[in-house]
């Protein structure tokens, strides 16, 4: 049976659908990452899990339990606000016990679980401190020892790192998930960041207009996103109309002169939409490969991130990007340089929605 099952779920604000029809299930232990773009419904989703907003329709369920009308305080579920919500009058030790105090735990073992937690965290040496008192990672750690001490079946973690700078974020990143996997705690984290989905996750759902846009792995999403939408949402910046050749290749519209091979069977003339990742792009030593012109370049140590377009096109045309390794400075502007990208990937995606071919793997 799945530890966490969303069944049909259903969100409306007044015409607006905010969740559509939503369906996913989790096992004991999976961390599932809500990714998208603001407005895409992910929290939304995240407070009808925790019993903040209520469902229009479909049902969630906790184990067996059906909790679609079960008060929030009643789930028994841990949450992590982007905001943290820490009280500032009371240390660490009080903002770690609060959640057992509201439920009535007995005195002692109120004082042992909040011992394990702090522990836990690494954090039994600031236990009298107040919130003002600790750095922004230990406010972190805080606020997952409350949510964790209650002992969830489930944790709802929304943006928590949002307002961390990079270094922090990245750390809190492998405490989160070395936490979740030593707990075994299901775990649904909510970002607009792809690296980070990718970082925490065993399953990833891509939200898009409040419906889930695709369900899998990090590497499934990553490697072979279902539509155009999660392409561009992983990261890929080449997006391009192309046509099918008679001779397996495809030839791009914004780029008349380039041909480039198709790792499914596609009819001839066929319309589809190519995307190619920066970083799958080769640069070719020789003249194979198609030859395009430096337009601009970011220096980013060993490898560049360069912007290529048509020899003879006119400023402002087409750019596909590319990001090359490097030995020293970036192509200059005005370059030649030969690229090519492998077959295996080249994605494609169809432009007649009834046709059901799939991205190269």
């Amino acid at each position: 049976m799945a530890d966490l099952a969303l069944l049909n779920l259903r969100k409306r604000y007044g015409s607006h659908i905010a969740v559509r029809d939503i369906d996913l299930s989790l096992n004991s232990g999976d961390f599932l990452t809500l990714l998208g773009p603001s407005g895409c419904g992910k929290t939304t989703t995240l407070k009808l899990i925790a019993g903040i907003e209520a469902p229009d329709a479909g049902s969630i369920r906790l184990g067996a339990r059906d909790v679609s009308r079960v008060p929030v305080n009643r789930r028994g579920i841990g949450f992590v606000f982007q905001s943290l919500a820490l009280f500032p009058h009371r240390t660490v030790t009080e903002n770690v016990a609060f959640g057992l105090r509201m439920r009535g735990v007995p005195r002692r073992d109120i004082a042992e679980r909040t011992t394990r937690a702090l522990d836990l965290v690494r954090l039994s040496a600031h236990r009298d401190k107040l919130p003002q008192q600790l750095s922004g990672g230990q406010q972190q750690r805080v606020a997952l020892a409350r949510a964790f001490v209650i002992e969830p079946p489930v944790m709802l973690l929304d943006e928590p790192l949002s307002a961390l700078d990079r270094n922090l974020r990245e750390a809190m990143q492998v405490e989160i998930r070395d936490l979740t996997q030593r707990l075994g705690i299901t775990s649904v984290f909510v970002t607009h960041d792809q690296a980070e989905a990718m970082a925490l996750s065993d399953r990833i759902a891509v939200m898009n207009d409040g419906a889930i846009e695709q369900f899998g792995s990090p590497q499934e999403v990553f490697r072979r996103p279902a539509t155009p939408f999660v392409a561009a949402f992983m990261g890929v910046s080449n997006l391009f109309p192309a046509m099918a050749e008679g001779d397996g290749r495809l030839r791009l519209d914004d780029f008349p002169d380039c041909a480039i091979e198709a790792a499914v069977p596609l009819s001839q003339g066929e319309r589809v939409t190519v995307a190619l990742r920066p970083e799958d792009a080769c640069r070719c030593e020789t003249d194979a490969g198609w030859a395009l012109t430096v337009r601009r370049s970011i220096y980013q140590g060993t490898r560049a991130s360069v912007w290529l377009g048509l020899p003879s096109a006119p400023a402002g045309s087409a750019e596909i990007e590319a990001t090359l390794p490097i030995a020293g400075a970036p192509p200059a502007t005005g370059e030649t340089v030969h690229v090519t990208w492998p077959v295996d990937r080249v994605m494609i995606f169809p432009q007649d929605p009834g046709r059901k071919t799939r991205p190269a793997a």
